[in-house]
């Protein structure tokens, strides 16, 4: 169809067409010929253009309606009824209403969707109701409006009652809130994830548009209305297409969809891009065409004008760029085979724009990509050429003047290639046997940095920052933290913007965790959550991985309960397959449920099994980020398996040491292997690992920490069992009262259980002297702790507590108190299955057969 430009006699024309048109959609169906023709004045081209926009919208006030009132109750044939409250709009074949409905006690607001009373026998509207049904009970997104319910009203009316949703459409939120570009981007982002669900659950929705997306009060996108939505390479039984047709939208529609044609997701990736460019631009692509007879000419075959083109004309307040130019119009391409494939990889296009990176629909050359690179790191990029200069300027200081200017550039040109490495954390994790080389470099930056009092503040923190991570990704947390703490705090001084200071508190959070400073660590992910909540569209990565690593940590700590923090981990794992996570988050999310999972070894060796297989997947074998999966791997597998771990261990003891050397994380994981020893009866082997890990500890942690007090209390169970049980009680004397004190001090029961371990060393190594009224009161004081830690994490270690108490009393004569103690073990049995609490099973059935005996002898004493 030739694609004429409009006159303005065609614009005055379709602006009356439309007024009349709303005008039309009040009035009763039997009148309208007689109000058409009134309004008209006999003028027969403005009659057509309001029958067609009439057609077009297929408002359910057409149809004959019984009186709201009758509708004030409808009843449906199970034991609930819904309260109808008001109309809010009309869906596909159906009215929609506000309703309540009501079951027992319960009351609930739903969005009540009635077929048209007109239409009881229409059989293609049942047929959509149906399908509509069946289609919503398949789709459980957070941005999907679900269904609640459906069923036939008592006077045989098919309804749907869905999640109502408290918003306004999209366009009319961004033109009420006046969102930025980047907001309104990250809005669509949403959209596309809700899409994307939908097509893999084989749907194709079919009628995209500012309407049927309503945006609530807390900014969250919600998809609505699958009334005319298909299944993927479903019925294409031609008269029904021919039906559906009248339905769609004729603004949003795909030109296969005004052609009649087979369609498939790529149609609704066409909508996504109409509305993309109403958002963006202000105006649709064909807005000044969207007249009955030059609207599907120009969707089949017009040209679509970029959205900056036409934001100037609307005069929009904002600069649409180039990437979104470039994204809208590979979306909205003619052909859809040139479309993008997926919703996925159109929201995928977006995020790259939000994070200034290359897109895809435009294929840059080098000086675009360039351009990208460093919009994106362009405070690092300050950084590195400043590094790069103190560096030089170091090690040139006796060379000839115009060889120290060429070697300074030449530095400074090395330094931002290799940051830039450094910071994709990808190629520079990579490199074999130049870890040394890249460490002196970062030394010497930092004590440079130092020294040099002239650098500006404003450079000072990004190079803390860049130098920072840069540690992080080498495994030097211990070095990380400083830096990252000083750039934090000049920062925040400064009051930088959120984009600033988010990075650096995740950095932060990382080296805190690396230096098994946890309470840290979950003080600085929360503080990062806060600035990521103040940014218009954060990164759904970067929040993902703070509010993992905050669960993983306090898993640890014992901070929350293990079965809230599972709960959230569930949500967390439902979004990241949702939006199609990158893999390091799935296998962090993954190493999380290890420690979550408490004293369910099945569960968190299976947890760590699937981390470590995705982790395989995602990366080669010699990559550094598979050492913390093997780790979480190995400690799972030391409940179950124990003998099996210390077969492990030895190479990843090896692989930690060649990567990271002497660090905390290290030395935390040489006082694992060791207690893995001691467990198996391997303790001569245990002493020295234990010795080197408390060096360690000392070293990197200084010995106030709970890391080194617990490296203490460790080594002293080694040499309890090599038969030193004076020097085992003087190790855990030394540890013993800044373990209880970090105890008391409250926020982490990780100490509780640290203090409970050291006093039943100690109990063992008093029982060893013959001090049996010393191991009674710190077996006392170990259950009382144990019993104050969530039952879900160490339930084993209380019981066997509980059952070495109750031995010892029983030696001591203490009768009556054994027996209490014996009811607390049961107590603390009752319910639990597994090899764990085999042995305090079989230890409290002995120790009650000895009570019994000892209470024979206590009865029969007298008579003798």
């Amino acid at each position: 169809m030739p694609n004429a430009p409009p006159t303005e006699a065609d614009a005055e024309r379709y602006r009356r067409a439309k007024a009349i048109a709303f005008a039309l959609l009040d009035v009763d169906a039997r009148e309208r010929d007689a109000a058409l023709a009134a309004a008209c004045g006999g003028d027969a081209a403005l009659a057509d253009e309001v029958r067609w926009l009439v057609a077009a919208g297929e408002d359910a006030s057409a149809d004959a309606l019984p009186p709201l009132g009758d509708l004030a109750r409808l009843a449906a044939p199970l034991p609930r009824d819904y309260r109808v409250i008001r109309r809010i709009g009309d869906g596909g074949m159906g009215v929609v209403y506000l309703a309540e409905r009501v079951d027992g006690d319960l009351r609930q607001r739903v969005a009540l969707k009635l077929l048209r009373a007109s239409a009881p026998d229409d059989a293609d509207a049942h047929r959509r109701f149906a399908s509509e049904r069946r289609i919503l009970s398949a789709l459980a997104h957070p941005n999907i409006a679900r269904l609640v319910d459906g069923g036939v009203t008592e006077h045989g009316l098919p309804f749907l009652a869905m999640e109502y949703v408290e918003g306004e459409p999209i366009d009319a939120w961004c033109a009420r809130h006046a969102p930025s570009l980047r907001a309104r981007v990250a809005l669509v982002v949403k959209v596309c994830a809700a899409v994307d669900y939908a097509h893999g659950q084989l749907v194709i929705h079919r009628d995209i548009k500012p309407s049927n997306v309503l945006v609530g009060a807390d900014g969250e996108p919600k998809l609505l209305d699958f009334g005319i939505a298909r299944l993927v390479d479903g019925d294409a039984d031609a008269a029904r297409t021919r039906t559906d047709r009248r339905l769609l939208t004729p603004a949003y529609a795909s030109p296969e969809q005004i052609d009649g044609a087979r369609l498939t997701r790529a149609s609704d990736v066409w909508s996504l891009g109409v509305v993309l460019y109403e958002l963006v631009a202000g105006v649709r692509p064909f807005a000044h065409l969207e007249t009955t007879h030059l609207l599907p000419g120009a969707i089949v075959s017009g040209e679509v004008p970029p959205p900056s083109r036409r934001a100037k004309t609307a005069r929009v307040p904002r600069r649409v760029p180039a990437d979104v130019d470039a994204i809208v119009m590979k979306a909205l391409r003619r052909e859809p085979a040139q479309r993008y494939a997926s919703a996925a990889e159109l929201a995928d296009d977006l995020r790259r724009f939000l994070a200034a990176r290359p897109v895809r629909a435009r294929r840059g050359h080098v000086a675009y990509r360039v351009q990208r690179l460093v919009a994106r790191r362009r405070w690092w990029f300050a950084a590195a050429l400043a590094l790069g200069a103190g560096i030089g300027a170091v090690v040139v200081d006796r060379v000839a003047q115009h060889e120290r200017v060429a070697l300074e550039r030449d530095r400074a040109q090395a330094v931002v290639g290799f940051l830039d490495e450094l910071f994709e954390n990808t190629d520079a994790l990579h490199r074999r046997g130049d870890d040394v080389t890249v460490r002196q470099m970062l030394d010497l930056g930092a004590a440079n940095l130092a020294a040099n009092a002239g650098v500006a503040p404003a450079q000072r923190a990004p190079l803390q920052f860049a130098i920072g991570r840069a540690y992080n990704a080498l495994g030097r947390h211990d070095d990380a933290a400083p830096l990252l703490e000083r750039a934090r705090d000049a920062l925040a001084a400064a009051d930088a913007p959120p984009a600033q200071i988010a990075p650096v508190e995740l950095a932060l959070a990382a080296a805190y965790s690396g230096s098994r400073r946890l309470g840290d660590a979950v003080a600085a992910d929360e503080r990062a959550l806060a600035q990521l909540a103040r940014m218009p569209a954060p990164a759904d990565d970067d929040v993902d991985q703070a509010r993992i690593r905050v669960l993983h940590n306090r898993a640890v700590l014992l901070s929350r309960p293990l079965a809230q923090v599972r709960t959230e981990l569930d949500a967390i794992d439902a979004s990241l397959a949702a939006r199609r996570a990158p893999a390091a988050l799935k296998i962090a999310a993954l190493r999380a449920r290890t420690m979550a999972c408490g004293a369910d070894a099945a569960c968190a060796l299976a947890a760590a099994e699937r981390a470590l297989s995705l982790a395989r997947g995602a990366y080669a074998a010699d990559d550094p980020r598979v050492l913390p999966v093997r780790y979480a791997y190995v400690s799972a597998l030391q409940e179950r398996e124990p003998e099996r771990a210390a077969e492990l261990l030895p190479a990843l003891v090896a692989d930690y040491e060649r990567r990271y050397g002497d660090s905390a994380i290290f030395a935390s994981l040489l006082a694992n292997h060791a207690g893995t020893l001691v467990r198996i009866g391997r303790a001569r082997e245990a002493a020295g690992l234990f010795e080197r890990a408390v060096a360690m500890t000392r070293a990197t942690s200084g010995e106030d920490s709970d890391l080194y007090r617990w490296a203490v209390a460790n080594r002293a169970s080694a040499v309890l069992a090599l038969g030193d049980p004076a020097l085992a009680i003087a190790l855990v004397e030394s540890v013993l009262p800044g373990l209880v004190e970090s105890a008391q001090a409250g926020g982490s029961s990780e100490a509780q259980v640290f203090a409970a371990s050291a006093r039943d060393t100690l109990a063992d190594a008093a029982l060893a002297r013959g001090d049996a009224a010393r191991a009674e009161r710190e077996l006392a004081a170990a259950a009382q702790g144990l019993a104050q830690v969530d039952a879900d994490a160490y339930p084993a270690m209380h019981a066997q507590a509980l059952a070495k108490l109750a031995d010892v009393q029983i030696r001591r004569g203490r009768i009556d108190d054994a027996r209490d103690t014996l009811a607390r073990l049961d107590a603390a049995l009752a319910g639990r299955e597994g090899a764990a609490f085999d042995a305090p099973r079989a230890q409290a059935q002995a120790l009650r057969v000895r009570v019994g005996e000892a209470r024979d002898r206590q009865a029969a004493a007298p008579a003798r």
